[in-house]
């Protein structure tokens, strides 16, 4: 699922890939606006963006796009100043979790904050060398979780990393 700021506007075009996929319409008094894809291989590769659109003279008038979200095997990232990549989300169902050290050619330098939260499937994970943060809450609540593999790079460990991770213990 995605979240973003509410515009001013009637409503949203969800695009996949380049295809329009769904409407969302703007009409709640909330802030944020959010839309789950429910039809997608967990551990596939996804390009996702919206476009905001008025209703004009009875036709849809586009605004422009938003910066894409690419999801690759599952991971949505963000460039780290490192000059690597942050991983900020995982939707994959493995359970024996071997997070990759690279996505999309670029080194996995930093697990981002609440990036793997309430994600009940890894039961073993294996976090690769080169990443030398674990976020906020990174694992919190991944209730099936028994051991975690840390790499040799790992410098820091952020606040409740592993909160709710009640079956873990030292691997």
């Amino acid at each position: 699922g995605r979240t973003w700021d509410k515009q001013d506007c009637d409503g949203y075009k969800v695009y996949r890939n380049g295809k329009p996929i769904a409407r969302v319409e703007a009409g709640s008094a909330d802030d944020k606006v959010s839309y789950v894809d429910d039809s997608i291989d967990p551990d596939g590769s996804y390009k996702y963006y919206v476009k905001s659109y008025n209703i004009e003279n009875g036709k849809e008038v586009y605004g422009s796009s938003s910066p894409a979200v690419e999801i690759i095997d599952g991971y949505t990232y963000a460039p780290a100043d490192t000059g690597g990549v942050i991983l900020t989300g995982y939707t994959g169902h493995d359970q024996k979790l071997v997070i990759p050290d690279t996505v999309n050619g670029k080194a996995v330098t930093e697990i981002g904050d609440g990036c793997f939260s309430g994600n009940a499937w890894p039961q073993r994970v294996t976090v690769p060398e080169g990443v030398v943060r674990l976020g906020d809450y990174s694992f919190e609540c991944c209730s099936l979780m028994q051991k975690i593999f840390l790499p040799d790079s790992l410098k820091t460990i952020g606040d409740g990393a592993f909160s709710g991770c009640g079956k873990l213990s030292r691997a």
